[in-house]
């Protein structure tokens, strides 16, 4: 499990954190039945169906294809590099409009941590509609009960399904095989 040397990245698209490489890769459109998105969130339930991906934006293929619902969208290079150390399932994706022959691949984690910890994180609510919780509006780092992580190389917290989380150890591996269109910002930046 965790050690105190142990540090946490959320993974990004580079854009992000680089505004002059904005749509300098493939960005897309993601279409999708409503019905389709608890089968992509609930790893137990396993997706089987086909996402389509619509290019938007960018002029390169990058290793991470990112898109308009954050859902994580692979290259084989990087389902290579986490060959043994990531726990996934993958399902197929259709692209349209790349001007290339590279493939994608989703991806389901598998790795689990709870216990968002609204406190350390800052989190700010608004009550948006009387009849259901406050709304999560934002938040000054990203923090979570490490006592509850599964040990997986890559996971997520069932509140934030979108939120990809690499330990130090993956993201090195990562960086060192080359991979494009992906960046990592340490848990305790992360800001909205």
């Amino acid at each position: 499990m965790k050690t105190e040397a142990q540090q946490f990245y959320y993974l990004t698209t580079d854009d992000l954190l680089n505004t002059y490489s904005r749509h300098k890769y493939y960005w897309g459109q993601v279409y999708l039945e409503e019905s389709d998105y608890v089968y992509l969130w609930d790893p137990q339930l396993g997706f089987k169906g086909v996402v389509n991906v619509e290019i938007d934006t960018g002029k390169d293929a990058g290793d991470f294809l990112w898109n308009s619902h954050n859902l994580l969208i692979v290259s084989q290079r990087v389902l290579d590099v986490w060959e043994g150390s990531v726990r996934i399932e993958t399902y197929d994706v259709a692209v349209s409009g790349l001007k290339t022959e590279h493939e994608y691949k989703g991806v389901i984690c598998m790795g689990r941590a709870d216990g968002f910890d609204p406190v350390r994180s800052k989190a700010r609510y608004m009550q948006i509609d009387k009849k259901r919780p406050p709304s999560l509006m934002g938040m000054e780092g990203f923090y979570f009960d490490h006592s509850t992580w599964d040990g997986s190389a890559l996971f997520v917290l069932p509140d934030f399904p979108r939120y990809y989380i690499a330990t130090s150890a993956l993201m090195n591996r990562m960086k060192k095989a080359g991979l494009t269109n992906i960046d990592f910002l340490p848990l305790e930046m992360l800001r909205f």
